[in-house]
This record gives C-alpha cells, sequence and structure tokens, in this order.
C-alpha cells in the first residue's frame, strides 16, 4: 500500500526535510547549498550526490537547517 510522503515525514527524526515533491534527505548528510540557474538550490551531500531543492521546499529546508 503506498502512503503519502508526508506521512513518512512525521515518521522520521527532524533531520529528514523533504526538498521536492518526491524527495526527502537527512540534514545529517547535508554538507553544502548551492544556487542553480533554473532558480531552485541544489543540496550536496556528504557522498558527493547532488539533489535539487525546489523553490517550492526551500524556505521549510532554510527553517529546519537553522533549527538543528
Amino acid at each position: 500500500m503506498r502512503k503519502p510522503l508526508k506521512e513518512l515525514l512525521d515518521k522520521l527524526p527532524r533531520t529528514f526535510v523533504q526538498v521536492s515533491r518526491n524527495t526527502v534527505i537527512n540534514l545529517d548528510y547535508l554538507r553544502q547549498v548551492e544556487p542553480s540557474m533554473s532558480g531552485n538550490k541544489t543540496a550536496l551531500l556528504a557522498d558527493q550526490t547532488r539533489i535539487s531543492i525546489s523553490r517550492k521546499y526551500w524556505k521549510g529546508v532554510k527553517e529546519r537547517v537553522f533549527e538543528l
């Protein structure tokens, strides 16, 4: 059975944050945030993975980063 991502996020620790419609990252592994040409941001994780942060979710990501 499929469940909404919001339901999953509610069960995860506060270090997990939604960065796009279908992507969640663990802020413990976030190393850097870079601007991208599209106006979105790009999260650089500890293993050098790059994840796009959509404009819609950027405010929530930024708030969570400064909260931790």
